[in-house]
């Protein structure tokens, strides 16, 4: 007759979880020992939330372990009944040398992982937006375009100086490649007042808010407000009764100077945190957004034209 096999496995982070629960379902008794017990956040791969990411340049077999892992997190969600993991997605800056991430592209792919080419459009790229997306046809992945530089947290606006010209952005918001409902949609007329005045202008301490890695939290990621800290108090008590929080989740699209009347709103995707760094108002407009309406605009056969860049006659 023969002797179950005793395994001991040390360490308790990702490792060694994983490693002790399969050897036990393939019928061994396993010790699983820990110097700081398991799920411990001293762990390399421990903590409340985690990065899952499939890029490791042109090693396809850790790509490929990325894929399987993600499917065993689903697999173990239905088996535990629990949610544990939550799509996010995540987001991949590079500079200059690609290399690394080109190789990595078809491997992602061909792992059943969905990649997006996500592309800031500014001065410095501006004409050379068609070869990306012909590169991201050519790898069989997304793409996508963000002609939206916004200022720095902090106030700092030197960043506002890499947008690309109202000329500029019409070419690319008139390409058809990048927006195929251009000309397929009749030209709607501006109403004569907005019928979403009891709105909520965004999801800022509504539905979603920020917390830094010092504890501070904030509304949005784009709204420096301090709300509080979870370092001093319970994030329910930031969420629930701080003033800051309350008075950002009572603004209605009324409460908005400018924007409440702007006949141009249906272009608009005002960002209430960019107007509060790009002006220090949270209740105005934000310029970078009327720029980008107006052409919107324009591009679609409205002669509207948004409410911050009417000016009024001498005589009134």
């Amino acid at each position: 007759m023969s002797k179950q096999r005793h395994v001991v496995v040390v360490g308790a982070g990702a490792f060694g979880g994983w490693t002790a629960l399969h050897l036990l379902r393939g019928g061994a008794r396993v010790t699983l020992v820990d110097a700081w017990g398991p799920g411990n956040s001293r762990a390399s791969s421990g903590g409340e939330t985690r990065v899952i990411r499939g890029t490791y340049g042109p090693r396809a077999i850790y790509t490929r372990l990325t894929a399987r892992a993600l499917e065993l997190w689903k697999e173990h969600e239905r088996r535990w009944r629990r949610k544990l993991y939550h799509a996010i997605g995540v987001l991949w800056l590079v500079e200059s040398d690609d290399a690394y991430e080109k190789a990595a592209l078809p491997l992602l792919r061909d792992a059943g992982l969905t990649v997006k080419l996500n592309c800031p459009l500014m001065k410095a790229n501006v004409g050379q937006y068609r070869q990306i997306q012909a590169l991201a046809e050519r790898l069989g992945v997304l793409c996508g375009f963000d002609p939206m530089i916004t200022a720095k947290n902090d106030g700092d606006t030197s960043p506002v100086q890499l947008r690309i010209t109202r000329k500029d952005l019409r070419q690319v918001l008139e390409d058809p490649a990048l927006n195929p409902h251009l000309g397929k949609q009749e030209t709607c007329e501006a109403p004569s007042a907005r019928g979403d005045l009891d709105e909520v202008p965004c999801g800022a301490s509504h539905n979603a808010c920020y917390i830094s890695a010092y504890g501070d939290v904030m509304p949005c990621v784009a709204m420096p407000i301090a709300c509080g800290n979870v370092r001093d108090e319970p994030f329910a008590a930031i969420w629930h009764r701080s003033p800051e929080m309350l008075r950002v989740r009572s603004i209605r699209i009324r409460d908005l100077h400018t924007c409440s009347s702007c006949a141009a709103s249906q272009f608009c995707t005002r960002c209430p945190g960019q107007a509060l760094v790009e002006t220090g108002d949270l209740y105005g407009p934000s310029p970078a957004n009327c720029e980008h309406a107006l052409v919107a605009a324009q591009v679609a056969g409205s002669a509207v034209i948004p409410a911050s860049m009417l000016r009024l006659s001498p005589d009134r």
